[in-house]
């Protein structure tokens, strides 16, 4: 499944082109995070991350990702042992109230494997 994932830099590129409102790893997909210098990635649009899929972190993972809100519904992969050098970051900001308003389920378990 990891194969055929979307990059998560190819899928903020197209949160950007398309002027979507947030980030969204879709419902049974999978995006794998491709950033491995430290960047730091703030979300564009109203800078939240919405994971209905499966956020999948390689053990070369290296990032900071600066967002307003982030809500997991799907799978948040990030496995024991990223490497010692490497460093994957939450940065959450602004003072906005959000409100969760779940998705109805539309893939099994086994599809985020």
């Amino acid at each position: 499944f990891l194969a055929n994932a979307t990059p998560l830099s190819s899928l903020i590129n197209s949160a950007i082109a398309s002027s979507l409102d947030h980030v969204v790893v879709p419902c049974g997909s999978c995006v794998t995070v491709d950033y491995t210098d430290s960047s730091t990635v703030t979300l564009p649009g109203d800078g939240s991350l919405h994971i209905k899929g499966r956020l999948h972190f390689p053990y070369a993972s290296s990032v900071k990702l600066n967002a307003t809100a982030i809500f997991v519904e799907g799978l948040l992969d990030i496995p024991h042992g990223i490497n010692d050098d490497k460093e994957v970051k939450f940065s959450l900001y602004g003072s906005d109230e959000w409100y969760y308003y779940p998705h109805e389920m539309c893939t099994s378990y086994g599809d985020m494997n």
